[in-house]
């Protein structure tokens, strides 16, 4: 092949590359194109929707904004040194500043009320970290008003979700605030006189029954001599309305009691079996004139004694019969008491009270159970009662963590019921029945009881029932011995007075608790005369395991032992015990109570009384001439149970008294009331005397 042959050859496919590459050109250029228009359209697409969005972002503001602004809430926003960055018109109206002037302003420097400085530290701190939230803090304003405000707070992020600042959400709060501080003032006031109104009635009631107690007594006497049928007749009156006035008075004291929160549940093993049976027996006395039986159940799976307050459980059940017996004049009553459950440990018992007398209207039964109110006019007028008794038991069930229901038809009779949790004891019911609270014995006790009591009277009276049970005792008479008699020896129980002289049983108890001392967990309870809850609470938040308050009696001193100690059987009764009988002006069935026809015992106590108190009692009156106003009042709360242990009520009532106004710093009427007490005393003390002559 020559080289023009060769030439061409290399020219002809010089040109055919050529032309592929512009077949290629051509083709990317088409597709460049393509894809451009495809990018315009894209972005064409992308523009409207960023407009879109952007629209509704403005709308959205817009509408949030005007949200905010309807609500009052001033936006702020600060960066990471506090300092202002934004301030909105709100904001700035609720402060009292210009924009122009907040910009760039500190704002914990500027606003901030000094005490919620730490507050605000505290959220700037979480707003670093990312968190956001609410608070209330009083801020200034620009004329020095303070204001309160709450504000929700939450942290301003950049692109990358760095913290740059916060911004906060303001809402004046000071009207809020200003109500709920007057909302406190009036509840300060409204406890300030229910606490007077309480007091008040206490004082009351003290003042009236003084004289009623007297009216009714000589009412008695007066109604058993010879008077004449018309004179009879005013007689009763005279006694029917001085009952009903007695027990209007305790009725309204109980409600003040329970409203103010001074009626405490206790917690003692009793016997529900022979409380229902008790109750049985006084109305069926009472209904022997009346055509109506009362049929008394008793479920018999009941076989322990339960624990509970018996005092307030007889209450309630007592104004149920007592209501039922006054609305039914003819057909039963039927009280019926249910184990809805039962366990080793916990009753579940229901209390059921149904009669067969008028019944109530539907729409009249929440009104039987208001203060003050019947179902009806009519009621009041033919039946009499105050419209408490129901009342009262409503509220007693409640204490006790129950309701009442009632079921009713006119006519056809009512049924009232209640539901109550109690402990169960263990202790078989029938235990209980035998038992003599005086005449009993303790057994396979190895340690002794250890009674700290400086008053003499009461000093002779548990020891006493101590050596009659056979429990063995030691005897200190202030703190600082209990606390040395402790450190050597342990002991089953510790009775311990509060009040005593060189050391207080709170403090005695604190060192037993305290220190390294063998009695350190030994059951130590609390001995006082005082009635205060507070006391009580006291005591136990020292470490002090129960309570008993002065005067007790054998029932409520060997209720309390049975708690924290074994017992055996009780031993036999006495079959023939010696006839005798208090000197009726003497409060003759506390008595009878309190020394359980033991009359050697009750003669042994009433001598230490002849000898132990006259002097005290006469301290009292040295104390209020040297004004040693305090003092005496601590004494009066010394010695006020030992009167009312050989049944001068009216005495230990009036020292209570005493105790109140000396401890209020009051001499000169401490002094005119010793005066009266005095006089009383004297006139009186000799009841106690010819007793045992």
């Amino acid at each position: 092949m020559s080289d023009l042959e060769r030439l061409q050859r290399k020219l002809d496919r010089a040109v055919a590359a050529r032309k592929q590459a512009e077949v290629i050109l051509e083709k990317k250029a088409i597709e460049l194109y393509n894809t451009n228009q495809k990018l315009k359209k894209i972005n064409s697409d992308l523009e409207k929707e960023i407009n879109k969005r952007s629209e509704a972002l403005i709308k959205s503001e817009f509408k949030y904004r005007s949200i905010i602004e309807n609500m009052n809430l001033g936006l702020l926003e600060v960066d990471l040194e506090q300092n202002i960055t934004k301030a909105y018109p709100l904001f700035c109206q609720m402060v009292g500043y210009s924009e122009a002037e907040l910009m760039g302003q500190n704002a914990q420097d500027l606003l901030v009320v000094k005490d919620f400085i730490p507050i605000l530290e505290e959220q700037h701190i979480l707003r670093n970290k990312g968190e956001g939230h609410a608070y209330e803090i009083q801020i200034r304003r620009k004329n020095g008003e303070i204001i309160w405000t709450m504000i929700s707070g939450a942290p301003f992020l950049d692109m990358e979700g760095n913290v740059i600042g916060s911004i906060g959400i303001h809402y004046d709060i000071t009207d809020r605030k200003n109500m709920q501080s007057e909302l406190e003032n009036a509840k300060a006031i409204a406890e300030n006189a229910q606490k007077a109104e309480t007091q008040f009635l206490a004082s009351m009631s003290h003042e009236i029954r003084t004289p009623l107690n007297a009216i009714i007594g000589m009412s008695h006497l007066i109604h058993d001599t010879n008077l004449s049928l018309e004179q009879k007749e005013y007689m009763e009156i005279l006694l029917s309305s001085a009952n009903i006035l007695q027990s209007l008075i305790s009725d309204i004291l109980d409600i003040s009691k329970i409203d103010a929160g001074t009626i405490e549940v206790q917690q003692r093993p009793f016997d529900i079996v022979q409380l229902l049976k008790s109750l049985e027996r006084t109305f069926q006395v009472k209904l022997d004139s009346k055509p109506v039986n009362l049929i008394l159940n008793i479920d018999a799976t009941i076989n322990t004694l339960i624990v509970g307050d018996e005092l307030l459980i007889n209450q309630v059940l007592l104004n149920l019969i007592s209501n039922a017996e006054k609305f039914t004049k003819e057909g039963l009553i039927q009280v019926d008491i249910q184990c809805i459950s039962k366990n080793e440990s916990e009753y579940i018992l229901r209390f059921v009270v149904q009669d067969s007398g008028i019944g109530i209207e539907e729409d009249k039964i929440d009104l039987i159970f208001q203060q003050f109110k019947q179902a009806s006019a009519e009621i009041r007028e033919t039946y009499g009662g105050t419209g408490l008794g129901l009342a009262i038991t409503k509220k007693l069930i409640g204490l006790m963590g129950g309701d009442i229901e009632v079921t009713s038809a006119l006519n056809q009779g009512t049924s009232m019921s209640f539901e109550l949790k109690f402990k169960n004891s263990g202790i078989p019911t029938k235990e209980k029945q035998n038992l003599s609270f005086v005449n009993k014995e303790y057994s396979d006790v190895q340690k002794p009881v250890l009674v700290v009591e400086d008053n003499k009277m009461n000093q002779k009276y548990i020891t006493k029932l101590l050596q009659k049970w056979n429990l063995s005792f030691d005897l200190a008479e202030d703190g600082i011995q209990a606390v040395e008699r402790t450190k050597s020896k342990e002991y089953a129980i510790i009775f311990m007075d509060l009040q005593m002289p060189r050391m207080t049983g709170n403090e005695a108890t604190n060192i037993i608790r305290t220190t390294d001392n063998p009695n350190k967990s030994a059951p130590i309870i609390a001995l006082t005369a005082s009635t205060l809850l507070s006391k009580k609470q006291e005591a136990l938040s020292l470490g002090m395991s129960d309570f008993l308050s002065k005067p007790y009696n054998p029932k409520g001193l060997a209720e309390i032992i049975d708690t924290y100690i074994d017992r055996s059987a009780p031993k036999a009764l006495d079959e023939s015990p010696e006839e005798f009988q208090f000197n009726a002006q003497l409060n003759v069935e506390y008595l009878n109570e309190m020394f359980d026809g033991d009359l050697e015992y009750a003669k042994d106590m009433f001598e230490t009384f002849l000898i132990s108190t006259p002097p005290d009692f006469k301290e009292i009156e040295n104390l209020l001439n040297d004004e040693q106003i305090l003092e005496a009042g601590r004494r009066a709360h010394k010695i006020k149970p030992t009167f009312i242990m050989v049944g001068l009520d009216q005495l230990g009532e009036d020292l209570q008294e005493l105790e109140k106004i000396a401890s209020a710093g009051k001499i000169n009427e401490s002094i005119e009331l010793y005066k009266k007490i005095k006089i009383y005393f004297n006139d009186h003390v000799n009841l106690v005397q010819s007793d045992f002559e």
